[in-house]
């Protein structure tokens, strides 16, 4: 920020580095790190640039440093609880796809980083950003082996996200999200999955595959455009919503799945069904949205309702904090 004349950073790493098991309240702990910065006429060690210590907290002495401890959970617009995964998946470059509130890390296999802006119709929380691109041929991410949970006529859930597909998504049978098999590539005894594809919601049970939810009027889904989907189940009823919209509905009369789901994204490995195209913004929530608010992440993603996931907590600084040693 040139008018502020300040420099902000973004840094991401587990947890384990800092010596703690579980980020919860009362945990204390510092960080220490450098930077090398410089003005934009004298990048690097040149001018006044070069490598300096800082903290996380304090300054860059050690008798101004101190702890950041945990506090409470934070209540004003600290996330929704409900939020159970939130995978943005504008990490822009590397392997690994990261949950914004799981904290869970998938490996992003044979896939690669696109400007969000090769589709028409970007939504603004996308611009200017790289984006997971699948290839409809290898490439793949195993988010979690049971991430869509077990559920009965009486379950809450919903499963919003972002596609900009290519080329019909080679296939009405390919997974844009979903499964169609088990982790080793078996089918479930009896035969489910349940799986988005680029002609409908495929929700199979019992050997049973004739509990879709077709995409209605809008058809499938569009090529070489920025789309959101939504799936809210409230009930034994299920809605589908597009950018926004409620699309269409169906009642699940017959019977649900006995097992939780893996969900994978962009195909299946072992399995195939491989689809084409680049995904962003991706939730699951425990709870069915109100069509408020799948008009609210359709216009401005996950992170403007509530803050996106949730909980979060508050981070205080205790000045009088003796530092560990070495800090």
């Amino acid at each position: 920020d040139t008018a502020a004349k300040t420099t902000t950073y973004e840094i991401r790493f587990p947890i384990e580095v800092v010596g703690v098991d579980a980020l919860v309240e009362g945990v204390k702990f510092g960080i220490g790190f450098a930077i090398n910065d410089g003005d934009a006429d004298s990048p690097g060690q040149s001018g006044w640039g070069g490598w300096g210590p800082h903290g996380l907290v304090g300054g860059k002495s050690p008798s101004e440093a101190g702890l950041v401890t945990l506090g409470g959970v934070a209540t004003a617009g600290g996330g929704d609880p409900d939020l159970v995964a939130w995978w943005p998946l504008t990490e822009g470059s590397g392997e690994d796809l990261v949950d914004s509130v799981g904290a869970g890390v998938a490996e992003f296999v044979d896939g690669e980083w696109i400007a969000a802006n090769d589709g028409d119709s970007v939504p603004d929380f996308l611009a200017g950003k790289a984006v997971a691109s699948f290839d409809g041929n290898a490439s793949f991410a195993l988010l979690g082996e049971e991430l869509i949970p077990l559920m009965d006529e009486t379950t809450p859930f919903s499963i919003t996200f972002w596609t900009n597909q290519v080329g019909g998504g080679t296939g009405v049978n390919e997974i844009v999200l979903g499964n169609r098999y088990m982790i080793d590539g078996a089918d479930f005894a009896p035969r489910e999955f349940i799986k988005f594809t680029p002609t409908q919601f495929e929700f199979h049970q019992n050997g049973v595959g004739s509990e879709n939810v077709a995409y209605g009027d809008v058809g499938p889904i569009p090529d070489e455009t920025w789309t959101h989907h939504a799936i809210v189940k409230e009930g034994s009823l299920f809605t589908y919503y597009r950018d926004g919209v409620e699309a269409n509905s169906y009642e699940n009369t017959g019977a649900y799945p006995v097992n939780p789901q893996p969900l994978f994204i962009g195909g299946q490995q072992p399995g195939g069904e491989h689809w084409s195209g680049a995904l962003a913004d991706i939730g699951l929530w425990k709870r069915s949205l109100s069509a408020t608010d799948v008009a609210k992440i359709a216009a401005d993603g996950i992170a403007s309702l509530s803050g996106g996931g949730g909980p979060a907590v508050l981070l205080t600084f205790n000045e009088g904090d003796e530092l560990p040693e070495g800090i």
